[in-house]
């Protein structure tokens, strides 16, 4: 949710920093803002890759747990989120407090199961409270992900294809005439 939030801002934001700020005189100058760009939205796109890392996480937790062996299943689905924090942790990768909230959920789900165990009521209770969630964030990111390829390929076609292809046009009818 902060993610698109933030994106739609950026986008929002973009075209009146735009006006204000100078344009690029030559292509080094282009490259500096690409990389300044660049530099602003990767916070945005690494959130939306954890988002997605965290719902692939519970959603593959919930469909393990099936019911046939509910002690081991849940035992299983717990320590597939501490597997999971156990390597974010020695990549010193931090998670949003969203995504960590949403993992200590889940986990508290998990812990509070007890023998006899209702694995159709958590698997139910998961599956509406964070799977659908999960789900719907990471398609609102998917959809802003390809509307930011979108955009960049339109970028691609109209500006930097065309000053490509007349610079390789000049440079093959120099090449041309020297020979």
């Amino acid at each position: 949710m902060k993610t698109a939030i933030a994106l739609c801002l950026l986008f929002a934001s973009t075209p009146l920093f735009a006006q204000y700020g100078p344009p690029a005189k030559d292509l080094d100058e282009a490259f500096f803002f690409m990389q300044e760009i660049r530099r602003q939205l990767e916070p945005a796109l690494n959130e939306a890759r954890d988002q997605a890392e965290v719902f692939h996480l519970v959603s593959r937790m919930h469909n393990k747990l099936i019911g046939k062996e509910p002690a081991t299943e849940v035992s299983a689905a717990i320590d597939m989120l501490d597997d999971y924090l156990d390597r974010r942790g020695r990549a010193s990768k931090t998670l949003s407090r969203e995504n960590e909230k949403t993992i200590a959920s889940v986990r508290k789900e998990l812990e509070l199961q007890q023998p006899p165990y209702a694995i159709l009521a958590l698997r139910e209770r998961l599956h509406h409270e964070f799977v659908h969630n999960l789900e719907r964030q990471a398609l609102k990111n998917l959809k802003s992900i390809e509307r930011l390829e979108a955009e960049w390929e339109m970028f691609v076609q109209r500006n930097m294809r065309p000053a490509k292809l007349e610079t390789m046009s000049g440079i093959t009818a120099t090449a041309a005439e020297m020979n």
